[in-house]
């Protein structure tokens, strides 16, 4: 760069057709990517006199709106699909605490009623469970 060369950082939105310059072919995208992160784009001005102003250099490469959308929503169906099988493991972890807990105090003995109610409270599955339905019900 020159002593007499000034930069400007511009935010630009690129609009161009997808199907024109690289249809739905990996190898395509991947070209016209490479484009858009090499430092060989020109910045012209071609309605009155066709003057090239300058070269440009992708500093940050948004997808579009539109992408960030469907990468959002995809990685929302992810996550609630992550939630659903979390919530089943949860539950199958509350029956088998609660199984080892009968297990340990299986008689209906007064105290041995009492170390079951207690430790069926203590138990981290169904407290999370119970929270979690306390909140729901909130909402």
């Amino acid at each position: 760069m020159s002593a007499l060369e000034k930069t400007i950082r511009l935010t630009i939105d690129l609009t161009y057709d997808p199907e024109i310059m690289h249809g739905d072919d990996p190898e395509s995208i991947e070209w016209f990517q490479g484009i858009l992160s090499g430092d060989n784009l020109q910045l012209g001005e071609f309605f009155d006199v066709g003057d090239m102003i300058g070269t440009v250099k992708v500093v940050d490469c948004d997808p579009t709106q539109d992408e960030r959308v469907k990468a959002l929503e995809a990685e929302n169906a992810r996550l609630r699909d992550d939630l659903a099988d979390a919530m089943t493991a949860i539950e199958e972890c509350k029956d088998e605490i609660d199984q080892s807990i009968i297990n340990e105090y299986p008689h209906d003995h007064p105290v041995q009623e009492r170390y079951r109610k207690r430790d069926f409270a203590a138990n981290p599955a169904r407290m999370f469970l119970d929270r979690r339905a306390a909140l729901r019900a909130l909402e």
